[in-house]
């Protein structure tokens, strides 16, 4: 998976033509899709744990009586980071 967004990033044509081919989309709606998904994607995978704080807590709030769970304890890089140093 690492891989294949490397190949996204480098190779916009290419996915585009992946998209247009295998999901039988319009050149217009494999650009639009293609767009829409640079946009979610994060230059190394991790998403910033600050980031996730403000989603987490609004969770919290909204739950009744929520157990004790670090926002740290929720999250898990380890295989990707692996990841990331075998594809290097």
């Amino acid at each position: 998976m690492y891989r294949a967004l490397g190949v996204m990033k480098s190779d916009p044509s290419l996915v585009k033509s992946i998209f247009e081919k295998e999901l039988r989309l319009k050149p217009d709606q494999a650009e639009g899709l293609y767009d829409a998904m640079m946009k979610v994607f994060l230059p190394d995978g991790e998403i910033n744990t600050r980031d996730l704080s403000g989603p987490y807590e609004d969770a919290r709030k909204a739950a009744t009586n929520p157990p004790p769970v670090s926002l740290s304890d929720l999250v898990d890089w380890s295989m990707l980071r692996d990841v990331r140093a075998r594809a290097r």
